[in-house]
């Protein structure tokens, strides 16, 4: 794509790369991270289409679970799924907190640490063990946290699912975004590189490509095709 034609920096629609910037479910990640906040325990399941945005989701509310007194774990799933990696993390949550996150604690007089565990794909974990130990964190009489998992498949397809027989899950599921909330999201991207409004795209343009594609990847890479489409017709 020839950025310089449009005086951006980078293309704004890269359909690979979940950016939290550009959230488009962040009322069900605020809902969420509330519930969680309030009581530990508790087990989120949100499920949804490939591309649709759970990742962009899941890495959004690791990076706003503090401001709800929760502190997030972040575990990828699918080919990023490192049973090492994980493990690390895991333990954090028996070893407690760092010093800093200690000390701010402390100045607020709170006494207990409420974690989230967020894992992303976690349709695409064939690790059993792995859920046996989300589950004793769960229960562990000491430890005060909620986990919250995305995957691609609704709740009963999920094979492991009966690891997790007898308890309450709460089920959300993504679906595609109002048009307004998806031009919004477009604007943004846009501004994030330089340019303004909807960049070369015209509102025609961008209702058909909504249209026509049902998930966020898909639209973002529709919009992408079709501005190198224009560029090369000369249109830009």
């Amino acid at each position: 794509m020839d950025l310089e034609k449009l005086g951006w920096i980078a293309s704004p629609f890269n359909p690979n790369k979940p950016d939290p910037r550009f959230i488009l479910y962040d009322d069900i990640g605020r809902e969420i991270l509330i519930q969680a906040s309030k009581e530990s325990s508790r087990i989120f399941y949100i499920y949804g289409k490939v591309g649709m945005g759970k990742s962009t989701l899941a890495l959004w509310m690791s990076e706003v679970a503090k401001a709800y007194d929760l502190e997030p774990i972040l575990i990828h799933g699918g080919r990023l799924y490192d049973p090492e990696i994980v493990k690390e993390k895991l333990k954090t949550i028996f070893k407690g907190p760092g010093f800093f996150r200690w000390l701010i604690n402390l100045i607020r007089r709170k006494k207990t640490i409420n974690y989230l565990v967020i894992v992303d794909d976690v349709t695409e974990i064939e690790d059993r063990n792995f859920f046996e130990k989300l589950v004793g964190i769960i229960d562990h009489p000491k430890i005060h946290a909620s986990v919250c998992l995305f995957g691609n498949k609704k709740l009963e397809e999920w094979p492991y699912r009966e690891v997790f027989t007898n308890r309450r899950i709460i089920v959300y599921e993504l679906k595609k975004p109002s048009k307004d909330k998806i031009l919004k999201m477009i604007e943004s991207r846009v501004e994030s590189v330089g340019g303004s409004g909807y960049g070369p795209l015209t509102l025609e343009e961008i209702f058909d490509i909504i249209e026509r594609n049902e998930t966020i990847r898909d639209i973002l890479s529709a919009l992408e095709i079709k501005i190198m489409e224009k560029l090369r017709a000369g249109q830009i």
